[in-house]
């Protein structure tokens, strides 16, 4: 019965570590494409006289928007430190983990903030939970990165290589997908 039990616990934390990395992988994959697109948008911004520019066209930023988006991302990249500080505080598993599903749920719902900052958060975010379980259950950092890598690539084989999650009718599933994240560090906490 122990044994039983046992197991069931680590499958959880196991499960949880891999929607983790899912969500990690997704969000830098995102990322990098769309830090490349704003800072080229913005690079044009200033070159284009502004009564020529229809502000309906999508894609064309004004680069103190990106110049805020690479701050944010700065600042999240950097919260992996405060593992150092404050790593042995075990309740702080369940924010970060709260964190990382908040902002890849944002990241579908940019009216909000923009799907960059959203996937900033979410790698911030994931950055510090690999901090964390570094520190407080290790045995789960392979699966994160396993079941992450994993998934991602099923996600792609099914849209063609193109991430069904990213469409609009899989905002729903990502909010409940979300939520079920944020039960599943509950349960485990």
């Amino acid at each position: 019965m122990r044994a039983l039990f046992g197991s069931v616990l680590k499958v959880r934390f196991l499960l949880e570590a891999g929607c983790i990395g899912l969500f990690l992988i997704q969000a830098l994959r995102y990322l990098v494409g769309a830090l490349y697109g704003r800072i080229g948008s913005a690079s044009v911004f200033p070159a284009i006289d502004p009564a020529l520019i229809n502000p309906d066209i999508p894609g064309l930023l004004n680069p103190s928007v990106v110049q805020t988006e690479i701050t944010l991302l700065v600042v999240m990249a950097a919260l992996p430190i405060l593992a150092v500080l404050i790593g042995r505080v075990r309740p702080l598993l369940m924010v970060v983990t709260v964190g990382v599903a908040a902002g890849r749920a944002l990241m579908l719902q940019p009216t909000l903030i923009t799907s960059a900052s959203a996937a900033a958060i979410t790698v911030g975010f994931g950055l510090l939970y690999i901090a964390f379980i570094v520190r407080q259950r290790a045995y789960t950092l392979p699966y994160l990165f396993v079941l992450g890598f994993g998934a991602d690539q099923l996600f792609r084989a099914v849209g063609n290589t193109l991430d069904p999650s990213w469409s609009p009718a899989y905002a729903n599933i990502q909010l409940g997908v979300s939520a079920a994240l944020v039960l599943l560090s509950l349960i485990n906490f």
